[in-house]
């Protein structure tokens, strides 16, 4: 069984801190085990489910010349995550043993590097930071549930494109259930989950994923203020508008994060032939407290 660990509230950086921790026991773990012991692997595996306080988040293949206009007026300092550099195919396992956290990253990023905010950003109630996910410029913030996975892809014998189709996929089943028709998009650069026949997207996903141990992943908009979007060219999209599930649902459509971010979870495990164990929002709580002594 996977731990589901329940929506909580909470900062970008402490919910990165426990990814980051997750992901590196289970990248231990999995280095140290080279039998391939998937039962004890399970007890590694975790869905952590997050609300957050707002924040501008940039893929790890963007530039960050012109990031001040995001800062929030408080000064608050742009943040970066070395602790997991993005290594490329040709390393070994025994190079990546080798690896301490606070090296510098080894980056073999070839994609085109581009800044997708527009405009100056003027409230001070918000974070910006670079992390290690695919993808471009996003927000998360209150109404949107984020949900990390941390998985050994090689244990559930998936392909990472297989993976992110499972993330799509079960956004778009969950929509369903709410009565709002969500689809894939085929054309390049439109990941996501889309509502259909129409250029308004409702979820997002970004993932890492480093020797088949995945860390960040999807973020669907429950009841999310636009006003956020606004302000970015959200994932490089110019011409995408960013709508939620209240949006479209309307306002009689009873609609929670915590009991959405199980539904998502719910799905995801479905569709990987796993089973979830349903931790108490206590234990989300605690799992922050622990991470953050790291």
């Amino acid at each position: 069984m996977i731990s589901y660990y329940p929506v909580i509230r909470t900062k970008y950086a402490l919910s990165n801190n426990v990814q980051k921790v997750l992901s590196r026991r289970l990248l231990d773990f999995k280095l140290s085990h080279t039998d391939n012991n998937a039962a004890s692997s399970y007890d590694k595996m975790a869905f952590l489910g997050y609300e957050m306080d707002p924040v501008y988040t940039f893929g790890r293949r963007q530039k960050t010349v012109g990031l001040n206009d995001l800062k929030p007026n408080t000064g608050t300092a742009f943040q970066a995550f070395p602790e997991f550099p993005e290594f490329p195919e040709s390393q070994t396992l025994k190079e990546l043993k080798a690896f301490k956290p606070g090296q510098s990253g080894i980056s073999n990023a070839s994609e085109k590097n581009e800044v997708d905010v527009i405009g100056n950003i003027s409230d001070n109630n918000f974070d910006v930071v670079h992390t290690e996910r695919g993808g471009h410029t996003t927000f998360h913030g209150p109404g949107q549930v984020v949900l990390y996975p941390i998985l050994d892809l090689q244990v559930l014998k998936l392909k990472i494109r297989e993976y992110i189709c499972i993330l799509e996929t079960s956004a778009v089943s969950v929509l369903s259930k709410y009565g709002i028709d969500a689809e894939l998009r085929k054309e390049p650069g439109f990941n996501g989950v889309w509502i259909k026949n129409t250029m308004q997207k409702i979820a997002s996903v970004g993932v890492h994923c480093r020797y088949n141990v995945t860390s960040h992943g999807i973020a669907l908009n429950v009841d999310t203020d636009k006003k956020w979007f606004k302000k970015i060219v959200a994932c490089n999209l110019p011409n995408a508008d960013m709508v939620s599930m209240r949006e479209i649902a309307g306002p009689n459509t009873k609609l929670d994060v915590s009991t959405v971010g199980l539904d998502l979870a719910n799905e995801i495990a479905k569709k990987m032939s796993v089973r979830l164990q349903i931790k108490s929002l206590q234990d989300s709580k605690q799992l922050i407290s622990e991470c953050d002594l790291h």
